[in-house]
């Protein structure tokens, strides 16, 4: 199973007055051991960003340094948007009409793509019109 892990899921599990706090330590717990976790560059800056906007800076550095050791230790799979990639994801972020869509959550519709990510673990609504098309399961929201 490959599953795909928004910023909306780690600010969710980190920050325990987050509404779906529970609900994050909850998904966490049942995900199969096996389960291959991915994130790309962008989305691992815009984690460490909010973290620091939402749970302080020494918060948002220890746990930037939690997810680089994942990282380093194949617990989570990182994929770089190069630019090759980035203008794949700009063509699919001029394309979509809908104003509420992030260049970043374009970035994760195009690795779920790419990569045939399977489930999105993500508290963002905005990506419910997208399952289809993209054919992923949104686990969390």
């Amino acid at each position: 199973m490959r599953i795909f892990v928004d910023t909306s899921f780690w600010i969710a599990e980190l920050r325990h007055q987050d509404t779906n706090h529970a609900k994050a330590i909850e998904i966490r717990k049942v995900l199969p051991e096996d389960a291959e976790l991915y994130i790309n560059n962008l989305v691992l800056y815009e984690t460490v960003t909010v973290s620091s906007l939402r749970a302080g800076r020494a918060k948002a550095v220890a746990f930037g340094a939690q997810l680089f050791e994942f990282i380093d230790h194949g617990k989570l799979r990182s994929a770089i948007i190069d630019e090759s990639r980035e203008r794949a994801i700009w063509r699919t972020f001029k394309g979509i009409v809908r104003k509420d869509i992030s260049f970043v959550d374009c970035s994760i519709l195009a690795m779920i793509q790419e990569y045939r990510i399977d489930t999105l673990l993500s508290f963002d609504k905005d990506f419910k019109p997208f399952q289809q098309p993209y054919k992923f399961k949104l686990n969390a929201g």
